[in-house]
């Protein structure tokens, strides 16, 4: 499967879970031995129980959420996804946060995932303060 379509796979999916809640596509898009990492957190996510833990978590913390992607930039086994994420806080506030993922493939399945955003700027959003 080419990288643009694994990419594809994973905006899709992301899209299903921000708008029903349905971890699972996103979560078989990840291989058996992934790892995920994100600049909020210090932790390195191993393996697809804990890359569904994370999503469920990530999806918990806000009300409503949409990633818009603006840019991709695509080489062999590899996409850049530049994105803009808006929504709702659980108080009802609204935020919005841009960042860029790194997506590493092993075939048709993300092998390493990190996306890179301030961290700050979305927690001073959401709760008033810097995060």
């Amino acid at each position: 499967m080419a990288t643009r379509d694994v990419a594809q796979r994973f905006i899709e999916a992301l899209h299903r879970l921000e708008g029903q809640g349905d971890v699972e596509p996103l979560v078989e898009i990840f291989s058996d031995d992934c790892t995920l990492s994100n600049a909020a957190s210090h932790h390195l996510v191993r393996g697809r129980d804990d890359v569904r833990r994370f999503w469920r978590e990530y999806r918990g913390s806000f009300s409503e959420i949409r990633s818009n992607f603006r840019n991709r930039i695509e080489s062999e086994g590899r996409v850049a996804l530049e994105w803009r994420a808006e929504g709702t806080s659980p108080d009802g506030s609204t935020f919005a946060y841009d960042g860029v993922s790194i997506l590493e493939f092993d075939g048709d399945r993300v092998k390493r995932f990190h996306a890179y955003f301030d961290p700050r700027h979305l927690g001073h959003q959401l709760y008033g303060r810097h995060a």
